[in-house]
């Protein structure tokens, strides 16, 4: 069973997305959560059973998608260090910048920027292609 780590602060595409997630994979878990800080205290709690994808906002108010991560590596390296061994992260936005796509290409964790909202052929994509 995949288990999904959703991060976004908005409650109607979390809703959407963990629709169409349910609607790709049925027998997934979706875990959404709607701020960096709450995903750090989650992935924290449950270090030993992480998460098989994250798919993550960008713009987000408190700490956009690439501080989370950057967070994650210099205050929890070890876990930073699990996930980037085990967990698929994608970063979701509205509008793609050149300038995130970019960063997001030559970050160790990211595996991709993908447009919002998902839809199920996106994530038959990603298994496809094993991206």
């Amino acid at each position: 069973m995949a288990r999904y780590l959703l991060i976004d602060d908005d409650a109607i595409i979390q809703f959407v997305h963990q629709r169409v997630i349910a609607q790709f994979d049925a027998n997934c878990e979706v875990v959404a959560l709607l701020t960096s800080h709450e995903a750090t205290s989650w992935l924290l709690d449950h270090e030993e059973s992480l998460p098989d994808f994250i798919m993550l906002d960008i713009n987000m108010p408190l700490q956009n998608g690439f501080e989370f991560l950057e967070s994650l590596e210099q205050c929890h390296a070890g876990l930073f260090h699990k996930l980037l061994r085990s967990t698929r992260v994608f970063l979701l936005t509205s509008l793609v910048n050149p300038l995130d796509l970019e960063q997001s290409q030559t970050h160790p964790m990211i595996e991709g920027l993908l447009s919002k909202p998902l839809s199920k052929e996106v994530l038959a994509s990603l298994q496809d292609a094993g991206v």
